[in-house]
């Protein structure tokens, strides 16, 4: 499961020029006006590999205050808003109200660890924990720059490890072109691609934004195939496909009682057909035997016919900055010399808005709220399915390269770096319209993958932002806990909870440690009714990144 978990989760995180005209259709149409407020409110931090932190701090907010309203998030953060909305969509959980329905929604939280030890042997994701565990060896290596005879039997290594029938659908076409050396008959040519897909490689297990290639270097996986199996769990959970009949009885049986339990915990619990961990393994087998494949699938929904949400991507949409990036992708793919000369302001932080919201919060953000972050804030419209959303945001650089917004989308043209821009966004969702928002967050400072943080002189640029041309004065408008004026600074005090996980003490492999941190996270917070809670902590002490 550790393993498992490791590789699907990698994902598993402004201003328009003249030339592109605000959208047309649903996002220009809202009318900038507050409908009643959103009592429960979550916004989520990215956590790439780390999502399980997600899903068991959701559970037990989720048992806490009953079911969640709206959600914002980016990256992995959209995954899992996703399986949150499928949950709710469950018809055996859709005809249960109040507590009974906030039960059954925790418990399908937690089981989501059940379903991942469930399906270890299926095909496609044992192939996936071969890639994991393959990534995990090549980042112990040292660099290819070795004698020719060596790289080239690595390289013919990885293709036949990449081209065998129970893994060649998972890895990126790109890949294996790369490796093929009939492609290119020049050593010193193929023997930096091979390199290139080493770092592919490595960066399932270790993200990297050390250098400008990052957003243009193929991804190993071919992410679109590996979104058609988070769709598969999202069906599963929705009941899309087929018949859930035992669904219920399950809930019934093992929702009572478990309140307080793990998934760990919970799964010995006796009930009349067995443990609640075999009746659900029981329900995952009878519904992959059955399901029909072509049914409609999850990710061809509208984003949020359940559940109200506004996810998030990087966005760029001026015409001269996206030249800049073809350019300079034609350069990398050549193996020219090269250089990233990036404005940051070109840079937005786009946000698609569920057309269940049914106005602009981004506008009335952007007018009544200034700060870092809504200056830089577009609306990216609504997307019409799932896949269009989860194909870009999760796709971070590192584990692919930028992806542009196809004919039909808002956004036609623009392109997407993935959904690393705004990782708190509480302030969209308090414009919104939420009463109160959770933050589900980790301790520390902003991440590096972002920025290495200051100081910014007498050293290379690093994080994606830095790259992008990022600036400190940027850096401190946006990112820096250390001024109480940064959007990041504001988003914690404006939170109403904040669920501080340490999620970042565990690597990718551990996986029980991130689901228990998720689990067990202090609720930093000051609100009278949320400090009734059991994990409330207002005792006013420092915690980098929530108090």
């Amino acid at each position: 499961m550790r393993r498992l978990f490791s590789v699907l989760t990698v994902a598993c995180l402004f201003p328009v020029a003249a030339c592109f005209p605000r959208p047309k259709g649903p996002a220009s149409s809202m009318k900038a006006v507050i409908p009643e407020p959103l009592e429960r409110c979550v916004a989520l931090r990215g956590n790439g590999t780390h999502l399980m932190a997600h899903t068991t701090a959701l559970a037990k907010i989720t048992s806490r205050w009953g079911e969640v309203q709206a959600m914002a998030g980016g990256s992995s953060g959209t995954i899992t808003t996703f399986l949150y909305e499928s949950i709710l969509m469950n018809p055996a959980v859709n005809f249960l109200q109040g507590e009974h329905r906030s039960r059954a929604i925790s418990l399908l939280l937690k089981s989501i660890a059940g379903y991942t030890q469930e399906v270890l042997e299926a095909p496609e994701w044992k192939a996936l924990i071969g890639i994991g565990t393959l990534a995990g060896r090549l980042k112990g290596q040292a660099s290819l720059h070795f004698p020719p005879a060596e790289f080239q039997k690595t390289a013919a290594d990885l293709l036949q490890i990449f081209t065998s029938d129970d893994i060649r659908e998972l890895i990126n076409p790109e890949i294996i072109e790369a490796l093929d050396p009939a492609n290119d008959q020049n050593i010193g040519d193929y023997k930096n691609r091979v390199e290139e897909v080493k770092k592919a490689a490595m960066s399932l297990v270790d993200l990297d934004a050390s250098d400008a290639d990052v957003f243009f270097r193929p991804g190993l996986i071919n992410f679109p195939h590996l979104i058609n199996l988070v769709g598969r769990i999202a069906d599963f959970y929705a009941g899309y496909g087929g018949s859930q009949a035992e669904m219920a009885g399950f809930i019934a049986a093992c929702g009572s009682g478990t309140e307080e339990k793990t998934w760990k915990e919970l799964a010995p619990k006796l009930t009349s057909q067995g443990t609640c961990g075999v009746r659900f393994s029981g329900l995952i087998r009878d519904w992959r035997k059955n399901r029909n494949a072509t049914a409609r699938s999850r990710l061809m929904d509208e984003p949020g016919s359940r559940l109200k949400n506004i996810m998030i991507t990087s966005v760029v949409t001026s015409p001269a900055a996206i030249n800049t990036l073809r350019r300079y992708n034609t350069d990398y793919h050549r193996g020219a010399t090269r250089q990233l000369n990036f404005n940051f302001g070109d840079v937005g932080f786009g946000y698609w808005v569920s057309s269940s919201l049914g106005f602009d919060p981004v506008k009335t953000w952007r007018e009544s709220n200034g700060d870092g972050k809504s200056n830089k804030a577009i609306n990216l419209g609504h997307a019409k399915a799932w896949r269009e959303i989860l194909e870009k945001s999760p796709r971070e650089p590192s584990l692919g390269s930028y992806t542009e917004f196809a004919d039909g989308e808002v956004m036609a043209g623009a392109l997407s770096l993935g959904g690393w821009a705004d990782l708190h966004p509480v302030q969209v969702l308090k414009a919104a319209g939420c009463g109160k928002v959770i933050y589900v967050t980790r301790r520390g400072p902003e991440t590096s993958f972002i920025s290495a943080g200051i100081p910014y002189l007498g050293r290379e640029k690093s994080g994606l932002a830095e790259l992008l041309g990022m600036n400190e004065s940027t850096y401190n408008e946006v990112y820096n806990l250390a001024s109480p004026e940064s959007a990041f600074s504001r988003a914690v005090a404006q939170a109403d909870g904040v669920w501080c996980t340490d999620w970042n003490r565990f690597s990718a492999s551990e996986q029980e440690g991130i689901a228990a941190s998720g689990w067990s996270a202090p609720l930093v917070t000051r609100d009278p009714t949320l400090s009734q809670w059991a994990e409330a902590d207002g005792s006013g002490s420092q915690i980098t990144g929530c108090r």
